[in-house]
C-alpha cells in the first residue's frame, strides 16, 4: 500500500471510531473492554509484546462493538486487517521511543472514559491516543 492508502484507511478507521463513540447506548455492556484491558494489563506485565498488540486490536474493536451494531464493526476489523502491520509497526516504534507501559496507560485512560459513559471525554482520549504517531 502506499503512504496515501494508509492514511486514508487510518482516517476511515477514526471516523467509524468517532462515529461508534457517539453511537453507544448509555446502559452499553463494558465486558468486552473491560477483558480487552485486563488481558493488555497482564500481557504487559509479562512483557509479552505480541499479547499485548493482540489485546489492543481487541481493545478498539471492543470499543466500536459498543455501539451495538454488527455491520460497523465488520466493517471496523476489514480496516484493521488492512492496517494492521502499519499497527504493529506503530506500536514498535513507540517501543523502541516511549516510556514502558505508555501504550497500557492510554487504553486505560481510554477505558475510564468510556467507563464514565462520556462520549466527549471518549473523544477526547481517543484524539490523544496517538494510533498513528510513530508511522512515517
Amino acid at each position: 500500500m502506499s503512504a496515501d492508502d494508509i492514511q486514508e484507511l487510518y482516517a476511515v478507521r477514526d471516523v467509524l471510531e468517532r462515529h461508534a463513540v457517539t453511537a453507544t447506548p448509555p446502559d452499553a455492556d463494558l465486558a468486552g473492554i473491560a477483558s480487552a484491558v485486563k488481558a493488555m494489563q497482564e500481557a504487559d506485565a509479562r512483557g509479552d509484546q505480541f499479547d499485548v498488540a493482540t489485546a489492543h486490536r481487541e481493545f478498539h474493536v471492543a470499543v466500536v462493538a459498543l455501539a451495538g451494531n454488527r455491520q460497523l464493526t465488520q466493517v471496523y476489523e476489514s480496516i484493521l486487517v488492512k492496517i494492521q502491520l502499519y499497527m504493529a509497526l506503530n506500536l514498535r516504534r513507540e517501543a523502541e521511543v516511549a516510556r514502558p507501559h505508555d501504550g497500557v496507560h492510554r487504553h486505560e485512560h481510554l477505558f475510564e472514559a468510556v467507563s464514565a459513559r462520556d462520549p466527549a471525554a471518549v473523544l477526547a482520549a481517543l484524539d490523544a491516543h496517538g494510533a498513528r504517531s510513530y508511522l512515517p
